[in-house]
């Protein structure tokens, strides 16, 4: 086992824990029942994905995204939920859903990219970046074009959905790297 086997396992038996944590909460069942079940995913991922050989570690600048992409989300998810709250009780209602169409530069798995590879994960990211996206109050990708396109139904379709997405893809996209681009990481 490579030093970087073993970081790539750490991490992920962490953030699986944390996560395990946040949806079972801390009671003494919840924390035991979650070992087994974090190193099986532990496991799982790493059989799935492993980490790339010449992986050297997130730089600096990805690590400082991923801290604002994650510190972020529940300020955002809480504002939106604020948002919705208001539009639902306001009478007469300021809701005008529908769907707008937003475009996403995230490869999708199995999509072609001329001669180069993709990255192990770049068809995930994009999936990641659709559950981020339905996390958030007021928006819910539900389809996607031909052309790579996210379909969103939103509850306000005069609202700058189209920006406030491709806002989120690049803060996204700068936390998971060269990922993002399709491209193998350094």
């Amino acid at each position: 086992m490579t030093s970087s086997f073993v970081c790539s396992a750490v991490l992920r038996a962490a953030s699986l824990y944390l996560l395990w944590i946040a949806l079972a909460g801390v009671a003494t069942a919840e924390l035991v029942v979650g070992v087994p079940v974090v190193l099986l995913a532990v496991w799982a991922s790493l059989r799935l994905l492993p980490p790339a050989r010449t992986h050297h570690g997130p730089s600096r600048a990805a690590l400082r995204a991923l801290a604002m992409l994650v510190l972020r989300l529940p300020l955002q998810s809480l504002v939106a939920g604020i948002d919705v709250a208001r539009r639902a009780i306001s009478r007469p209602l300021r809701l005008q859903p529908g769907e707008v169409v937003c475009a996403c530069a995230l490869p999708r798995a199995g999509a072609p990219r001329g001669d180069e590879d993709m990255a192990p994960g770049a068809g995930i990211a994009r999936g990641v970046f659709r559950v981020l996206l339905a996390l958030q109050p007021g928006s819910l990708p539900v389809a996607e074009r031909e052309d790579g396109a996210l379909i969103v139904h939103c509850l306000d379709v005069t609202a700058p959905v189209a920006d406030q997405l491709a806002h989120e893809e690049a803060l996204f996209s700068a936390a998971i790297g060269p990922i993002a681009a399709g491209g193998r990481t350094p």
